[in-house]
């Protein structure tokens, strides 16, 4: 079967019937890269169709950390209940939800020294999900491991033609 390692399942990412259609394209291992974790095993127990099934815990204001600065304090508690609960890792949804560029810094430090796997949707509350949020998260990232997902989602032509984006990405 079909391992799809970035996928949607909780109703909150518009993943109804995600579990059903998984496995009717095959899909026998995935891994649901927005979580919340408590959403995704609510409704992998509700929905669940014999799948192989991991997630990353979403880093978001007002649901997972109380603003777009959290302590690292509150990060490492974050990361540390996550794992406890059973999560693979971390997601930062920065395009979306994005944090402060110190606090995504914060997290992905936080994330390497307990060895967690880290993924970042690239922007920040300076930047969007474009070329320049891509730019700042490579920076930020510097001499840390980070996962950065769909690069081509930042090469839209947004700031510059989409052939320069590309080319620099």
């Amino acid at each position: 079967g079909v391992s799809d390692l970035h996928v949607h399942t909780s109703t909150r990412h518009r993943g109804q019937n995600a579990h059903r259609m998984l496995a009717k394209a095959g899909v026998c291992t995935a891994l649901d890269v927005g979580g919340p974790w408590d959403e995704f095993m609510q409704y992998c127990k509700a929905e669940g169709a014999g799948l192989n099934m991991a997630c990353l815990q979403q880093v978001r204001e007002g649901l997972t950390v109380s603003s777009q600065e959290p302590s690292v304090q509150e990060l490492r508690d974050l990361r540390d209940r996550s794992m406890e609960d059973g999560a693979l890792g971390l997601k930062l949804l920065g395009g979306h939800y994005p944090l402060t560029p110190e606090a995504s810094r914060r997290l992905i430090e936080t994330a390497n020294e307990a060895q967690v796997y880290i993924m970042y949707h690239s922007g920040s509350t300076l930047t969007g999900s474009n070329i320049e949020g891509f730019r700042e998260t490579v920076q930020l990232a510097k001499g840390l491991k980070l996962h950065i997902p769909h690069i081509n989602s930042y090469c839209r032509g947004q700031k510059q033609r989409s052939l320069d984006e590309i080319t620099e990405a």
